[in-house]
């Protein structure tokens, strides 16, 4: 089973945007978020909340589907880990 790779997933959303001469204080200021929840998401500490992707997406001119890195879940792990607790 796949599920979203938090900390790859929040490090490949930065790194499009610096590719693009976007930086964190830019996506948080355009976004209307805390300047720090762009670096949140590059350590793997949360993810955006749908809407926020979205527009992040718009901002970066890119599918929400190449901001994405899944990852394969072992079946014991999928019970424990529960990713509701880190969108943010």
């Amino acid at each position: 089973m796949l599920k979203i790779d938090i900390k790859a997933t929040g490090e490949n959303i930065i790194k499009i945007a610096k590719s693009k001469n976007i930086t964190h204080r830019i996506i948080a200021d355009e976004l209307g978020l805390n300047r720090t929840t762009p670096y949140q998401w590059e350590r793997g500490r949360c993810l955006p909340e749908a809407e926020t992707m979205l527009n992040i997406s718009k901002m970066l001119d890119c599918p929400i589907e190449e901001l994405l890195v899944y990852t394969e879940e072992d079946a014991d792990e999928g019970a424990e880990d529960t990713q509701a607790d880190n969108i943010e």
